[in-house]
């Protein structure tokens, strides 16, 4: 799996952190984190519905990424908690919700 997506040009150099954090059926999920702090949530599996790239959301801050990616596909399951999710204040995560499902729904429509 590698973060090469239509509309973003992020290389393995780029990549701070890669983390397995849950399923998609039966394909793990990563938390993919850039050297600049931006967030991918991503799958290396292919099938119905997931996007050719792989990635499931994105997003400025981990517990958005995350939130939009469980929003989006209800089937995936986070095993993996982190302390983000705390965090954030729910001020913070409504102001940024916006966006981060504008970025996610161009990176999948940037793949059709």
């Amino acid at each position: 799996m590698s973060p090469q997506t239509p509309g973003l040009d992020i290389q393995p150099e780029d990549v701070k952190n890669r983390r397995r954090i849950g399923t998609l059926g039966k394909h793990g999920v990563y938390h993919i984190t850039c050297k600049g702090g931006y967030n991918l949530i991503m799958t290396g599996g292919q099938g119905a519905g997931i996007p050719k790239s792989g990635v499931l959301a994105a997003g400025p801050h981990p517990a958005v990424a995350r939130f939009v990616a469980q929003k989006s596909f209800p089937e995936l399951r986070i095993t993996e908690l982190t302390k983000s999710w705390a965090d954030l204040p729910r001020e913070e995560m409504q102001a940024m919700l916006p966006e981060a499902r504008r970025l996610s729904a161009a990176l999948w429509a940037a793949e059709e």
